[in-house]
C-alpha cells in the first residue's frame, strides 16, 4: 500500500501464522523485479519485521 494514497498495488494472502516478513518476501522480491529500472520504487516501506539484518541485506 502505497502511503497516504489509500493504493494498494499488489495483494496476497496467506494464512494468519504466516504473516511473518520470511513468508512475505519472495513475493515482495516477485513484484519489484516486475518493475523496469525506471518504474522501480526509490524505498519500500514495511512494519518493523521487515527492518531486521537479513531482510535488508
Amino acid at each position: 500500500m502505497m502511503a497516504n494514497t489509500h493504493l494498494v498495488l499488489e495483494v496476497e494472502v496467506q494464512a494468519g501464522n504466516q504473516a511473518y516478513y520470511n513468508y512475505s518476501l519472495p513475493g515482495l522480491m516477485s513484484l519489484l523485479k516486475w518493475f523496469s529500472d525506471d518504474e522501480k520504487p526509490e524505498f519500500v516501506r514495511g512494519d518493523i519485521g521487515y527492518g531486521t539484518d537479513k531482510f535488508m541485506k
